[in-house]
């Protein structure tokens, strides 16, 4: 919005690491009622969900200025008007506290 850049890509990733779910797995956070069939461990949002489910991902989105967009003829998704952050980074379960 300040105009240094009419195109960006913006994304992130988390590496899978077999230490966190080493971590996990000691505060006994981990799935482990469905080990017999793991395609069906993931479900956040059942009733009958029993811990984490250790996974990576990544994800790119492709950032334009509004004018630039309209001038190649884009189709508009919409529009980023703010942002909020809600980690710091400074460690997986207890924030700084200093509001960086």
């Amino acid at each position: 919005q300040i105009g240094k850049q009419d195109v960006i890509f913006a994304g992130g990733c988390e590496e899978l690491d077999w230490s966190l779910s080493v971590l996990f797995d000691a505060m006994g956070a981990m799935s482990s009622k469905y080990n017999d069939t793991p395609a069906t461990a993931s479900r956040p949002y059942d009733l009958n969900r029993d811990g984490f489910v250790i996974a990576g991902g990544a994800g790119v989105l492709v950032l334009e200025e509004l004018e630039h967009a309209k001038a190649r003829g884009a189709r508009i998704y919409g529009e980023v008007v703010g942002y909020g952050a809600t980690s710091d980074g400074h460690d997986m379960v207890a924030p700084s506290g200093e509001g960086a």
